[in-house]
């Protein structure tokens, strides 16, 4: 099991950017952690050798459903299961309009 407290991915980003991919690998699940105030969607992403990304699915632990979100629009916490096989994790910033987006990863693997 891996431990770590937080590694950004994304840090007041203010445009449309890819956020920094952040090794996971051996982990089992793991949580993004999306901050800030802003009009903007925050995209998932997965990948097994840091060339080819997937969209990621991970419960937003802070609906009442935990319902599954490949983006979120407001500060979330998002938590990945079953990532046996992934290597690295990161975030998007798509259609951003204004504001600062920050993404953390967080959590126990």
């Amino acid at each position: 099991m891996r431990i770590f407290s937080s590694k950004p991915t994304l840090s007041a980003a203010a445009a449309n950017v890819t956020g920094t991919a952040v090794v996971i690998a051996g982990m089992q699940s793991t949580a993004i952690a999306v901050t800030g105030t802003f009009v903007a969607d925050v995209e998932f992403y997965v990948s097994a050798d840091g060339v080819t990304w997937y969209e990621a699915y991970g419960h937003d632990i802070g609906d009442a459903n935990h319902a599954f979100a490949k983006k979120v629009s407001a500060p979330a916490m998002i938590q990945f299961r079953d990532l046996g096989g992934i290597q690295f994790i990161r975030c998007s910033v798509a259609n951003y309009v204004s504001g600062a987006v920050s993404a953390s990863v967080v959590g126990i693997g």
